[in-house]
C-alpha cells in the first residue's frame, strides 16, 4: 500500500516553502509519496493505496476519480500524529468559513476545527456552516469548471444552482456574504474562499499555511 499526497497546484504555486516543508515531512515521517495536480494525478493511487488532499476541489476528485481504497485529509492524518510541531496562535479569534465542495464532508469539516485547537485558534463560527456551507468567493460564479463534468460530476456538477455572473456581480454577492464575518482573520481551506474573503477587504488565513509554518523557521502567521 502507497500513500499519496495531492498538495494543490494553487497552493503549491503561493506558498512553495510551506509545501515543500510539508511534503517533505510527509516523506520522512509516513512514507507518503507526492503528487502533482490532481486533475492529471488522480489515476496513480491503486486499489488499496491512500490518497490524501488539502484542497476539497482535489478531495472531491479523488473521492469520485481515483481508485484509492481511502481518500482522507492531510489533516487528519497530522492529527493523529504525536511529533507535529503545532503552532500556538494565542487564542487568537479567526472566522471559520466552511466552502461549499466540503459541505458533505464532516470528516474534514471536524479536521478542520481539531487542528484550529491544536494551534489554540479561537474558532468563530457560522450560521451556514458544515453541509450549510454557501461560499466559495466568486469562482461559485464563473459557471461549471470544464474538468467537473468529467472527474467529479456528483458533488461538483449535480448539486451546482449558481448562476454564471458578471464580475461586478460576482463582487456584489462576496460582499454581501461577508456581512456575516465578525473578525478581521477567516480561515479558509480553498483558494476559491481565499479569494473571496480578498475582495470583501478582511485577511484569509489558510489552514494548510498555518498548518505548515509549524515546519518552517520563522514562519509568519
Amino acid at each position: 500500500m502507497t500513500t499519496y499526497f495531492f498538495p494543490g497546484c494553487k497552493n503549491s504555486a503561493k506558498n512553495p516553502a510551506g509545501m515543500a516543508a510539508l511534503k517533505d515531512y510527509l516523506a520522512e515521517r509516513f512514507g507518503v509519496v507526492s503528487c502533482g495536480c490532481c486533475s492529471v494525478d488522480y489515476g496513480r493511487p491503486a486499489a488499496g493505496d491512500e490518497a490524501l488532499f488539502q484542497c476539497p476541489t482535489c478531495g472531491r476528485i479523488l473521492s469520485e476519480s481515483s481508485r484509492a481504497s481511502l481518500v482522507c485529509s492531510v489533516y487528519e492524518l497530522l492529527l493523529e500524529d504525536e511529533r507535529f510541531p503545532w503552532i500556538d496562535c494565542g487564542g487568537e479569534a479567526m472566522t471559520v468559513q466552511d466552502c461549499w465542495r466540503s459541505r458533505h464532508d464532516r470528516a474534514f469539516c471536524d479536521a478542520v476545527r481539531a487542528c484550529l485547537k491544536k494551534m489554540n485558534v479561537t474558532a468563530v463560527e457560522l450560521e451556514n456552516n458544515y453541509e450549510r456551507a454557501d461560499f466559495c468567493g466568486p469562482s461559485m460564479f464563473r459557471g461549471i469548471n470544464e474538468r467537473y463534468p468529467r472527474l467529479a460530476p456528483q458533488s461538483l456538477c449535480e448539486e451546482w444552482t449558481f448562476p454564471a455572473l458578471s464580475e461586478e456581480e460576482q463582487r456584489a454577492k462576496v460582499l454581501e456574504h461577508a456581512r456575516c464575518w465578525t473578525t478581521e482573520k477567516i480561515l479558509v481551506t480553498c483558494c476559491g474562499c481565499a479569494q473571496g474573503v480578498e475582495m470583501a477587504g478582511r485577511t484569509p488565513v489558510h489552514l494548510i499555511d498555518l498548518v505548515a509554518s509549524g515546519l518552517t523557521k520563522g514562519a509568519a502567521r
